[in-house]
């Protein structure tokens, strides 16, 4: 789980090396948002599709210096959101 960034909005986790370094087999990826002091027990799906208007989205990438990092962006910069990412490698 990560928490968004207050400012730009994006959380970011850093995948385990085991998901390898082939760029052209990238670990599979969900991810969900909530904020439980809002919606105690809901967990929102979030598309991995990218969108240009405000709307939360998901991406997995690889750099040589991090390898593989999943991140959610535009999520909602105001306390108590967090992210969840299921990755399968």
């Amino acid at each position: 789980m990560a928490t968004p960034n207050a400012t730009s909005g994006v959380a970011t986790v850093s995948l385990p090396s085991a998901a390898g370094t082939d760029v052209n087999k990238p670990p599979s990826v969900s991810c969900y948002m909530a904020n439980p002091t809002q919606f105690p027990g809901v967990w929102f799906a979030v598309n991995d599709g990218y969108t240009d208007g405000g709307t939360p989205w998901c991406l997995v990438a690889f750099s040589a210096s991090a390898g593989w990092v999943a991140s959610m962006q535009e999520m909602p910069t105001t306390a108590g959101w967090i992210a969840a990412f299921v990755v399968i490698y």
